[in-house]
């Protein structure tokens, strides 16, 4: 008999993750939502590197490209560092983001200790 506690979809079943409950949107939803997320945050850094800086496409692009790794590796692998223990009982957007990125690597929501210093370590040098 499986252990209600610890019934989730991750690999391996007998891994452990406290307080998991599952998400409320679909993969589709989410899938349109950090689009939806992506999308904004491409257009705005486009926009202030085409007014703020040279008209130059190279330029744009490159600043594009930084703003774009900066926000993700302090924003969203930060949230992940920030709550990481807490993240599969919860259910807000970038915690649902989590538990689907999971599925590809199940360590995230096992308080992995490598990962942990993986994540650090990105956010320190960005």
């Amino acid at each position: 008999m499986s252990n209600i506690l610890n019934s989730h979809p991750y690999a391996p079943s007998s891994l452990s993750i406290p307080h998991y409950v599952p998400n409320e949107r679909s993969t589709v939803e989410l899938l349109f939502i950090a689009g939806g997320i992506m999308t904004t945050l491409v257009g705005m850094s486009y926009a202030v590197s085409r007014s703020q800086l040279s008209k130059n496409t190279t330029s744009t692009a490159r600043f594009t490209w930084f703003a774009i790794c900066g926000l993700m590796h302090c924003g969203f692998e930060g949230y992940w560092l920030w709550n990481r223990a807490m993240i599969a009982g919860q259910n807000d957007i970038f915690a649902q983001l989590w538990k689907e990125y999971a599925h590809g690597d199940s360590r995230y929501l096992a308080n992995d200790e490598l990962l942990l210093t993986l994540e650090i370590m990105t956010i320190v040098n960005v």
